[in-house]
């Protein structure tokens, strides 16, 4: 996550009001799919359509949501609902002011048994970049616009210490230093060439690419770890 996603998170926030100070409860609610007054067809039909955006699926229209949720058996007693059940209890505890890791739980469960076990999570294993730790959640942001691949490789160099042998996205090698294709695509952006040479299209709404770089720092040292890379094109 980049430093402006940070940022707006925290001014989310801080709109929020402290958990001290919420009074109100939650309560249930039967589900009425004929009435419209109630607006639980508008909730699913929204909330539906924003996680099928997120996924690539289609979206449906209100009346699709009110034919599909029509035609749903509710699932009770199932491994579906007690892990719906366990995921919430955890996304309960990000909501308290004190966020331990040791107040957490990873749950394995087998309903077959029965068995209900659970366990404390433990940290994401560390690694080196340069003298500095990272994890799996770590990665590197270059946002400087649509780069060149030669741009993008000379902020590589001069900013990170990188000397960019191979560059990849997905499973498409869009540089390589021992080749002459690389050098014939040094002056093209990256924007260009990922349809070009992965034959695949960038969405509207794609800001950014994941590459993949295997390359030595300015010694001439194999870099074994380093952190995911994204290029921010938009």
């Amino acid at each position: 996550m980049g430093d402006d996603e940070d940022e707006k998170i925290e001014e989310i926030l801080k709109q929020l009001p402290p958990p001290k100070s919420v009074t109100w409860r939650a309560k249930s609610l039967t589900f009425e799919k004929d009435d419209d007054r109630n607006f639980h067809i508008d909730f699913i039909n929204a909330a539906s359509n924003l996680r099928a955006v997120a996924y690539s699926i289609k979206p449906v229209t209100r009346l699709q949501s009110k034919i599909i949720a029509g035609r749903i058996i509710p699932a009770m007693i199932t491994t579906t609902a007690v892990v719906t059940g366990l995921v919430c209890l955890e996304l309960y505890k990000l909501f308290q002011p004190e966020q331990k890791l040791d107040k957490f739980r990873n749950a394995f469960v087998n309903l077959a048994l029965p068995l209900f076990q659970q366990s404390e999570p433990v940290p994401p294993p560390k690694r080196k970049f340069f003298g500095k730790e990272f994890s799996l959640w770590d990665r590197i942001d270059i946002k400087k616009g649509d780069l060149t691949l030669a741009e993008l490789i000379k902020v590589c160099k001069e900013e990170y210490k990188i000397n960019v042998e191979m560059l990849g996205i997905g499973s498409a090698l869009i540089y390589s230093s021992f080749g002459t294709r690389g050098q014939a695509r040094l002056p093209k952006k990256l924007s260009e060439l990922v349809p070009e040479v992965a034959k695949v299209e960038l969405k509207p709404h794609q800001r950014y690419l994941q590459l993949e770089i295997t390359g030595t720092d300015l010694e001439g040292n194999d870099i074994d770890d380093n952190p995911d890379i994204f290029f921010w094109f938009r």
